[in-house]
């Protein structure tokens, strides 16, 4: 017992606690409810002179063997996991701001398991840091390539309907030249002018290719910054396609209508 009661009382208790809750802080994790009942168990124990003196006159529910030296491995280990802050930062900032498709089942389930395990492994079970540390160097090692298949697909699917978006573009500055024209306003007025506005530059295809060392650093592309969620985009384009194409198709019914009209007037 003396040797685990030495590890409590030449360790910075008050160090390891202070580190722990800026971890918390820091990585906008609350700390459980049976860390702090931990650590005022070390408290406790420290409150004696020695480990000579607490074996003497500690009271006998304190003198558990297997109790206390739990507790001096959970300082062993905490000590481990503090001294790998950096990395479990980054998990939180990635945890945090990182978007995954919706769809994708077996990435949400990763980040979610990954998710659950930090503050479980930080603060109760530190013994467990390297688990953890491998589970989501698995998840974004997934996730990059992930990342990188999307980017190159979505950039393919805009390069495709680039045309289509020009062409569409082409129709909008039309109808808005016309809409000046009082009798074809009522046809070539576009209320969805401003949604076009914005899809359209979202529309625009990414002039680089990012690399995986960008990914783990940004977790999306630095040079567009879209994510799985822009995909959503190219059907979001198709319909606002239809309904722009339908409304030059009739606006341009109206001008041939007002040509022919006057036509017939002068005749």
């Amino acid at each position: 017992m003396k040797n685990y009661l030495e590890r409590i009382f030449t360790s910075d208790v008050d160090k390891i606690r202070n580190k722990l809750e800026s971890i918390g802080i820091q990585t906008e994790i609350e700390i459980p409810d049976e860390c702090t009942e931990i650590m005022e168990c070390l408290s406790d124990i420290r409150k004696y002179n020695s480990p000579d003196d607490f074996m003497e006159n500690a009271p006998p529910d304190m003198l558990d063997v297997s109790k206390i030296s739990e507790l001096a491995d959970k300082i062993t280990c905490w000590e481990k996991v503090l001294a790998r802050r950096e990395k479990l930062e980054y998990i939180a900032d990635f945890l945090r701001n990182v978007v995954i498709a919706p769809q994708d089942n077996r990435l949400n389930i990763l980040h979610q398991a990954v998710y659950e395990m930090m503050p479980v492994v930080i603060f109760l079970q530190p013994h467990r840091m390297e688990e953890l540390e491998a589970r989501f160097d698995n998840l974004l090692n997934k996730y990059v390539r992930s990342y990188l298949q999307f980017h190159r697909e979505h950039n393919e699917i805009l390069n495709e309907i680039l045309p289509k978006v020009e062409e569409i573009a082409d129709k909008v500055r039309i109808m808005e030249e016309l809409e000046s024209v009082s009798v074809l306003k009522p046809y070539c007025e576009i209320p969805i002018i401003e949604d076009f506005q914005v899809v359209s530059m979202k529309l625009t295809p990414c002039t680089q290719t990012p690399s995986e060392d960008e990914i783990r650093q940004y977790f999306l592309c630095p040079h567009c910054r879209r994510t799985f969620l822009d995909a959503q985009i190219e059907s979001y384009f198709y319909n606002l396609n239809n309904d722009i194409s339908k409304k030059f198709d009739n606006c341009m019914k109206a001008l041939s209508y007002n040509i022919s009209d006057k036509i017939m007037d002068k005749e």
